[in-house]
């Protein structure tokens, strides 16, 4: 799913996970926030996390296998 093609409600749960990490930034150019890989992986988690609330994701998952 691309960002155009995505509902409103995931690009509004996108956003408040974007505005959590931000204070977490590793630091800053201006005022855009600078981090490393880590926040990958907790997006990752957090779109997982937010899947399986919905029941969209099965309850274990194989590595690099998502439902």
């Amino acid at each position: 799913m691309s960002v155009v093609d995505a509902p409103i409600e995931v690009l509004e749960k996108s956003w408040s996970f974007r505005d959590t990490m931000v204070a977490r930034a590793d630091g800053h150019a201006g005022h855009a926030p600078w981090w490393h890989g880590w926040v990958i992986i907790h997006a990752f988690m957090a779109g997982y996390q937010s899947g399986r609330a919905e029941g969209r994701l099965l309850p274990t998952a194989k590595a690099g296998v998502v439902s």
